[in-house]
């Protein structure tokens, strides 16, 4: 069922994403979404009740279901920067999303993942279909585990 839903999923993850143009919103939501797609992909390895857990305790949680396939390694990095920035976002006063983590960080996500590109290519286009490249790695990389 996975294999069928998961383009869907990653459609959804960069349309609801797409609509915002605040950086600071993109990043609280997409930080969101991921969470939603990593709850999805703990379900399908047999985590019984991930909704339970904090963020960075599920990107653990898949790490350690994930073992060493392939990619792996820079997904859970990928997850990890995010939440990085995300909480730099909540716990600094002064954090400014554009001032170019957000955009390294993307760029990063482009290098190591492959997804659908659903428009031209902005700065902050490029930042939006990232997470949705990472929804899709995820979900793939769980369907083969």
């Amino acid at each position: 069922m996975g294999d069928k839903v998961d383009p869907l999923l990653e459609l959804a993850v960069w349309g609801n994403l797409d609509r915002f143009s605040d950086y600071s919103l993109i990043l609280l939501n997409g930080h969101i979404f991921l969470e939603k797609i990593i709850e999805i992909a703990l379900k399908r390895m047999g985590d019984p009740d991930p909704e339970k857990l904090s963020f960075y305790s599920k990107v653990i949680r898949l790490k350690h279901l994930l073992g060493q396939s392939p990619h792996s390694d820079s997904i859970i990095y990928s997850l990890t920067e995010l939440n990085r920035l995300r909480n730099k976002l909540a716990h600094e006063f002064k954090y400014d999303a554009k001032n170019g983590e957000f955009h390294s960080w993307s760029e990063q996500v482009h290098l190591n993942f492959e997804g659908e590109k659903y428009t031209k290519f902005t700065p902050r286009t490029k930042i939006v279909h990232a997470f949705s490249f990472l929804a899709k790695s995820i979900l793939e990389l769980t369907n083969e585990v």
